[in-house]
């Protein structure tokens, strides 16, 4: 039975390496795509990681409000740990800046914070302002060639 099934697996194996050097290649095969891969990576990552604290947030809201009778030490090993403001505006400022913002306000979550209300967007105006430097710069680079 081992003897038949081998080929089979090993063209499964075979296929499954194709597949994941062509993504790869395409992924890496330049500096726009690589830039392109990694902001989708980031902002997705961002949206999601404003999604779930928002959840959390939730979640320990009704643990406390059900538990408002026990003692407060007891209730704190009931919560779930948030993730940090740091963290969320570290992913906005390596890329995930878009994802953030729109994390914000799709679950209605850190919008009153001024850290996240003005520093989110300033991030984004930095982020635009490099973007058009990089361009203009490969335009006369390129211009003077």
């Amino acid at each position: 039975m081992d003897s038949f099934l081998d080929p089979v697996f090993s063209k499964i194996v075979e296929f499954i390496t194709v597949f994941f050097q062509a993504i790869i290649g395409v992924i890496f095969y330049s500096k726009a795509t690589t830039v392109i891969f990694a902001l989708i990576l980031f902002n997705s990552l961002g949206f999601y990681l404003m999604k779930l604290d928002k959840k959390i947030a939730k979640s320990n809201a009704e643990i406390k409000e059900k538990n408002q009778d026990k003692d407060e030490k007891e209730v704190k090993k009931l919560l779930r740990k948030r993730i940090s403001e740091n963290t969320l505006l570290l992913n906005a400022l390596v890329g995930g800046s878009l994802g953030v913002l729109a994390g914000m306000y799709v679950f209605r979550h850190k919008t009153q914070k001024p850290k996240f209300k003005i520093g989110v967007p300033v991030i984004i105006a930095l982020q635009v302002i490099l973007i058009i430097y990089n361009i203009v710069v490969s335009l006369i680079s390129s211009n003077a060639t």
